[in-house]
């Protein structure tokens, strides 16, 4: 009997073992099956597959770092062609100009997981080819630096230096740091953050809360034009008048054309403030020939003023607010200045995770539709047919 329990003791302990090692096995299982369902649901959610001629190879001696590689961008067999009903006279300069572009955050997530910090302009492509522009100047909410310094508020923006060379390589000339963000990471942080830019080949103007010329003024050379870019910040403080209005005459004194990159309104709505309106005037009284805008997030209404454009939002390019339809609608506006007219042409885009994309047919005309309805009246017939012309 003592024998007969002897063998039970030693079967149940044999069969504990034997239940041990099934249940680490199926465990180990179960771990390596989560992981790789885990990443690729996370590549599928972050990365938009591109259609390309070649695959996309890391160029010889590119820059990495921080687990990026700096890739060439992919080329597109079937990139949108833009059709206009009014083409433009060969005499003309075209600069484009697109809106709040933002790359920490999810962006730098999105840009990290695959692998290059082209990421946000695979479905768009080289943006000077995309808008067929001489030219481009956009937004760039919040500065590039090295260190990311002790934040003194929620929202603290800094960029890789590496997303300099691939802004020149995606075709912008120019940015504007007249925003909320760009000191971000100090005064300091924003010194280094235009001297990076300027050395990589970027014109900078603007300033968070300077608006004297040295900081708001930049000169343009496009073609044979010589174009003024004046930067200016209201979100967080008012505008200095007699600064601006300094700039104005130092723009005026070098350009042929000078244009007013604002940085200003509520977020989140489609029509500008009594402010934005009134501001937008005092500029264009005092000789700017157009007034673009930012910061709201949300495209904003067109307007014509003594004969000069006025586009108050943009809406966001490259940025990681997915949360709601408006945000992820934005628009590119061009123009197009020739010795006898200014043409300003609307390209309606789509942003999709971080990726923004020229929107075509029925969908481009829904937003034309919309952008009309919020817009001056007397502009609807122009605005549903993607086009603004005025006389010089």
């Amino acid at each position: 009997m003592v024998c007969h329990f002897l063998v039970d003791v030693e079967f149940v302990a044999y069969r504990s073992i034997v239940i041990g090692l099934l249940c680490l096995v199926g465990g180990a299982l179960m771990s390596v099956s989560f992981v790789i369902f885990f990443e690729t649901h996370l590549r599928e959610t972050f990365v938009v597959p591109v259609t390309t001629t070649a695959p996309v190879e890391s160029p010889v001696g590119g820059l990495c770092g921080r687990g990026y590689c700096q890739r060439p961008p992919a080329q597109t067999s079937d990139l949108p062609q833009l059709a206009f009903t009014q083409p433009l006279s060969q005499g003309t300069t075209t600069v484009a100009f697109v809106g709040d572009m933002m790359f920490d955050r999810v962006v730098a997530d999105r840009s990290r997981i695959a692998h290059t910090y082209t990421y946000p302009f695979v479905r768009i492509g080289n943006l000077k080819r995309a808008f067929e522009a001489d030219a481009v100047i956009a937004n760039l909410e919040g500065p590039v630096g090295a260190t990311r310094r002790v934040p003194v508020k929620s929202i603290d923006f800094l960029f890789d230096p590496l997303v300099i060379d691939v802004l020149k390589q995606e075709g912008i000339d120019a940015v504007s740091q007249a925003n909320n963000h760009s000191l971000d990471q100090g005064r300091l942080g924003a010194e280094e953050s235009r001297d990076r830019l300027q050395r990589g080949g970027l014109i900078v103007f603007g300033d968070q809360v300077n608006d004297y010329a040295t900081s708001s003024l930049a000169m343009l050379q496009v073609r044979d034009r010589a174009l003024a870019l004046l930067g200016f910040n209201v979100t967080d403080n008012p505008l200095d008048h007699a600064d601006a209005l300094q700039a104005i005459t130092a723009a005026q004194a070098s350009a042929s054309t000078t244009i007013v990159f604002m940085h200003w309104g509520q977020e989140y709505r489609d029509h500008p403030t009594v402010q934005q309106t009134e501001l937008a005037h005092w500029f264009i009284d005092h000789g700017v020939q157009a007034v673009i805008g930012s910061h709201p997030h949300w495209v904003q209404s067109v307007e014509v003023y003594q004969g000069r454009p006025i586009v108050y939002s943009l809406g966001n390019f490259v940025f990681d607010q997915d949360w709601s339809t408006e945000t992820q609608q934005g628009l590119v506006v061009t123009l197009g200045m020739s010795a006898d007219a200014m043409m300003l042409r609307f390209i309606p885009i789509e942003v999709v995770k971080s990726q923004p994309y020229i929107l075509q047919d029925a969908a481009r005309v829904s937003r034309l539709k919309h952008l009309a309805s919020i817009s001056d009246p007397i502009l609807t017939e122009q605005i549903l047919s993607g086009q603004l012309r005025l006389l010089p």
